[in-house]
């Protein structure tokens, strides 16, 4: 790649792809903590962008072979077969460039909606690794604690403003829904300096983890699970919490995993108990869980969980208290690290509650995946 000088200010561009349509142009700004200095961030909602992507897998082996004519597009290392985007006017001008270039392969698609962002910033970094460079001025977590807290309040105010038959279809804007980005920077010239694809976790291809299949033995798991596949609501529960975490909402993961120990108590009640006396117990102490677990369970034959399990029981009400405070009124943003860091150690909470409840009746908790090394070791249901 051509050495470049570094000038005074660099152009920053990036692109973001929503996986919806949202019907409504918007543009705004607003200062963003880029490194160390405050820029006005343009955001654009585009819906006339297309996305062009000079490699696929099959493309690639034959550029790294160097086989024919090597295709070496904007930026340097694996980041640099990133897609491009342009507009529909665009397009046959940058497809006649491409192709005149030696790409390989050009293929164009049409996303639902692109967020595209525009800065200007102050070139002191040094030059060397380009990619190193971008990624130091735009590091992932610049994504969600700049960016992606900004798009989400722009789309959930779309959600209302919408008709009633989309919303449903406009999930939250968070990592686990944005998969990707791509930034550049170009300098005054207008050449792209540096080009980097930013991979976020969550909606990609989940066939990365297929060799787990074997060391955590998910195949002999999964048949065994099928057995009993009707007596799994509770860890599909679980499951759906966990995914509700994942999408950053806070307190209706927390609702759903304590309805699941909820239902675990009302379990065990209605298979220690005499068959006549169960309902009696659990109309008169279902919403006085503290008495169910201090005083009905240990009647029933189940040991105190305050005594055996001092620890659990205490973030086990630690939970419950900021449950009921969630559903009793008490908000909490998507993206306040405190509140992520809260949701996840009462989730814990809430799994251990539920797996000990499910142990006193002598069921499995089907969740706990040991691993491969350790047998009694087990792998955390939120990681």
């Amino acid at each position: 790649m051509k050495s470049h000088t570094l000038p005074a200010k660099l152009s920053l561009r990036g692109w973001l792809e929503l996986p919806y349509y949202i019907g409504v142009p918007y543009t705004g700004s607003f200062k963003s903590r880029v490194q160390t200095q405050d820029v006005p961030l343009s955001v654009q909602f585009r819906n006339d962008l297309l996305r062009i992507e000079t490699w696929n897998q099959w493309t690639l082996p034959i550029v790294n072979r160097g086989m024919g004519e090597a295709w070496v597009p904007p930026g340097s290392g694996s980041f640099r077969f990133a897609p491009q985007y342009c507009s529909e006017t665009e397009l046959d001008k940058v497809v006649v460039e491409l192709e005149s270039a030696g790409a390989p392969y050009v293929h164009v698609e049409k996303p639902e909606t692109v967020v595209e962002i525009a800065a200007e910033v102050d070139g002191w970094l040094p030059l060397g690794d380009t990619d190193a460079m971008l990624a130091g001025l735009l590091p992932y977590p610049w994504f969600w604690d700049e960016l992606l807290p900004h798009i989400s309040d722009i789309v959930d105010t779309y959600r209302i403003a919408t008709l009633p038959k989309f919303r449903y279809r406009l999930h939250p804007v968070t990592e686990a829904l944005v998969s990707s980005a791509v930034a550049e920077l170009r300098d005054k010239d207008g050449q792209v300096v540096a080009k980097m694809r930013y991979k976020f976790d969550s909606r990609d291809n989940l066939r990365g983890f297929a060799h787990d299949l074997g060391n955590y033995a998910i195949a002999s798991r999964f048949e065994r699970l099928l057995n009993t596949a009707e007596d799994l609501e509770p860890e599909n529960e679980m499951s759906v919490a966990y995914c509700l975490y994942h999408m950053r909402r806070w307190k209706e993961s927390l609702l759903v995993a304590s309805a699941v120990v909820d239902a675990m108590l009302r379990r065990v009640v209605f298979t220690k108990a005499p068959e006549k006396l169960a309902p009696v117990l659990w109309t008169a102490y279902r919403s006085r869980f503290q008495d169910l677990f201090n005083s009905v369970l240990p009647s029933l034959g189940v040991a105190r969980l305050s005594e055996v399990q001092p620890q659990m029981w205490k973030d086990y009400m630690n939970a419950k208290s900021d449950r009921g405070a969630a559903a009793h009124g008490h908000t909490s943003r998507a993206y306040e690290s405190e509140s992520e860091r809260a949701t996840k150690a009462h989730l814990a909470a809430f799994v251990c509650t539920a797996r000990w409840l499910s142990d006193q009746i002598e069921r499995v908790w089907a969740m706990d995946v040991p691993t491969p090394d350790e047998i009694d070791e087990i792998l955390p249901e939120f990681p």
